[in-house]
């Protein structure tokens, strides 16, 4: 019900939405309802919403050069309202298939429009209630500054737009200790996302637990009673979120971990499923507009799949396989719709994968509180971080790298329907010969041996003409075969 009036209500509030005329200059005065962190901490660039009505939020980029003569980009805070000139867009479709749709990713996120050219004509500062978000924003900005610093990528001769072309670890932690992927070079980003390894990266369960482990053993290890433990886990288990800017995925993993710490207090066991439910009922009552988003459904897909099976093999690589490849499978329609296909190595390159990672989170999380507590040694902290990282996050690209350019094993959209036609009938007939319906079965696997000479037999002579245009945003080309 909560699903249904949260796509209701967002449809309603996209259709109320203020609209203007494109390419044309507009000046709009309202309140900023979120500033996303810049791509390093030493950028002043900033990239806000402002809200003009209940109905209409535009997204906006700002630099400190065009702001009002005395203010300054850390002027630019939650609450502020501001008047503001610049040219009005919907947002581009995308170009090319598989490409991003800056349109559809408005429409996702409950933005009306855009505007460019942005000139900041008055700029008045938040009110006191707006604080405690204000410091929130400054430690995970201050946290991005530290991360920087202690995870410095080597001198390279390239420039920065070379870079970009390049394979690098420039970002990584940042991005999996905060979500924050603005560091990263667009070839990292590309490679990541065709390895099937990106979800590493967006902050969720996973990361939690990640974070939560040393915890675990240090209180273990203390003989900490079972009450002290579970305050001890209740109070940190927010950190990740309040690093992350509270994305879907963690949010998600904090409340049901919270609602997991309720068991031992009501003598009652959750159900995981209505926990799940539970969680994403809220969320949704916070952020309706989830409900529009593939990152929503996909971690709470993925966290209900593992929820549901319960491997019962005696090796636990086995166990992580079948939980890998069921995870993978279930996911795959989103995963194909996103990148048009999906590579087939990926649930395996992920049981190598997510413990590198592990250890990568761990560490890093590490380095991180030293900073924050001893910041006099950072020059010691940061030798520390690259002694223990280095050489493990160059095995984690490498291997990345190899995945990502198998291209026989990433299948098209087209082949991945086939592939998964070709799966749920092997399901099928392995049910069937379980079940005793042997002639059933034999049945269907002649039916299924002859299916792939069907397209043969209904082949036609005739000639065809293909007329592929190509786009690559510097020019157009013209194939014909």
């Amino acid at each position: 019900m909560i699903s249904a009036l949260s796509l209701l209500g967002t449809e309603l509030s996209l259709i109320r939405a203020t609209s203007f005329a494109e390419s044309n200059p507009v000046e709009v005065s309202g309140r900023i309802v979120e500033v996303s962190l810049p791509a390093s901490s030493s950028d002043d660039y900033r990239r806000i919403r402002l809200r003009l009505n209940r109905h209409t939020v535009i997204s906006l980029g700002l630099s400190p050069k065009r702001l009002p003569a005395g203010s300054s980009a850390a002027d630019v805070k939650l609450g502020a309202t501001m008047t503001v000139r610049g040219v009005y867009s919907r947002g581009k479709a995308a170009r090319n298939p598989g490409g991003f749709s800056e349109a559809n990713w408005f429409r996702s996120e409950g933005i009306s429009g855009k505007l460019t050219s942005v000139q900041v004509s008055e700029l008045k500062p938040a009110s006191a209630s707006y604080r405690p978000l204000h410091y929130l924003y400054r430690l995970r900005l201050h946290a991005l500054g530290l991360l920087e610093n202690s995870f410095a990528p080597q001198t390279s001769a390239l420039s920065s737009a070379s870079s970009e072309f390049q394979l690098s670890s420039d970002g990584i932690m940042q991005a999996l200790l905060m979500g924050h992927t603005g560091g990263m070079t667009a070839y990292t980003t590309k490679a990541l996302s065709e390895a099937g390894a990106y979800h590493l990266l967006c902050v969720s369960g996973m990361h939690l637990m990640f974070f939560l482990l040393p915890f675990r053993k240090l209180s273990s290890w203390a003989s900490m009673s079972f009450k002290g433990q579970r305050r001890l886990l209740s109070a940190l288990v927010f950190f990740p979120a309040l690093l992350s800017g509270f994305g879907h995925g963690i949010s998600r993993a904090s409340l049901l971990f919270l609602s997991a710490s309720l068991d031992s207090r009501v003598k009652r066991r959750g159900d995981k499923i209505n926990s799940l439910a539970l969680a994403g009922s809220v969320l949704l009552f916070f952020q309706p507009f989830a409900i529009r988003q593939n990152g929503f459904w996909m971690s709470f897909l993925a966290a209900g799949s593992l929820k549901l099976m319960s491997p019962q093999a005696k090796s636990k690589l086995i166990n992580d396989l079948i939980s890998s490849l069921a995870v993978f499978l279930i996911l795959m329609p989103l995963t194909a719709k996103q990148q048009q296909g999906a590579n087939l190595l990926a649930p395996f390159a992920n049981i190598v994968l997510i413990p590198l990672a592990t250890y990568l989170t761990v560490v890093g999380f590490l380095i991180l509180f030293l900073n924050l507590f001893f910041p006099f040694l950072s020059q010691q902290i940061s030798m520390l971080a690259k002694l223990l990282t280095h050489s493990v996050l160059e095995i984690w690209l490498k291997l990345v790298s190899v995945i990502a350019n198998c291209r026989k094993t990433f299948l098209c959209l087209p082949q991945l329907i086939f592939a998964a036609i070709a799966i749920l009938w092997a399901l099928v007939l392995i049910f069937l010969f379980r079940s005793g319906y042997f002639k059933v079965a034999l049945f269907s696997l002649l039916i299924s041996l002859l299916i792939p000479f069907l397209p043969m037999a209904l082949q036609d002579d005739k000639k065809h003409l293909d007329i592929v245009f190509l786009d690559v945003g510097q020019g157009d080309a013209t194939l014909i075969i």
